[in-house]
């Protein structure tokens, strides 16, 4: 448990907002596995409330750009944030630390890797100039 969850060029999405927030939710991962290696039970616990609620806000911003983007994988998304804050609250109460971790590492880099990436990617397709869609002077 103590494996430091390191950032990776293969992770970015090409959003500055939302890359730099999966970096600081492995940051968050990285303070609850520190607390858990140290066995120091109020640093954890308050490690993963840190997580839990900034999950939500990530969630929240990023349903919010792919909505206005009409992005088809948005109710994927929504069930993926739904099952991650649900499977983490069963985790936390079931007191499992390594499988606490384990899940919320893998299932971020799981669903950066899977629905962020297609839901970045439709975002930039209908952001990027199709040819004659500019205006000629």
């Amino acid at each position: 448990m103590s494996e430091r969850y390191v950032w990776k060029a293969s992770f970015a999405l090409g959003i500055p907002q939302v890359d730099e927030e999966h970096r600081a939710f492995l940051d968050l991962l990285n303070a609850v596995a520190d607390a858990a290696v140290r066995a120091e039970r109020v640093r954890f616990e308050r490690a993963v409330a840190d997580l839990r609620t900034y999950a939500e806000i990530h969630f929240a911003h990023e349903e919010q750009l792919f909505q206005a983007a009409a992005c088809p994988g948005l109710a994927r998304q929504r069930a993926e944030h739904a099952l991650y804050v649900k499977r983490l609250r069963e985790l936390v109460e079931a007191g499992d630390a390594k499988a606490l971790l384990d899940f919320a590492r893998s299932w971020l880099i799981e669903h950066i890797l899977g629905s962020d990436r297609e839901c970045a990617e439709w975002l930039r397709e209908r952001r990027a100039p199709r040819p004659g869609d500019q205006r000629r002077a």
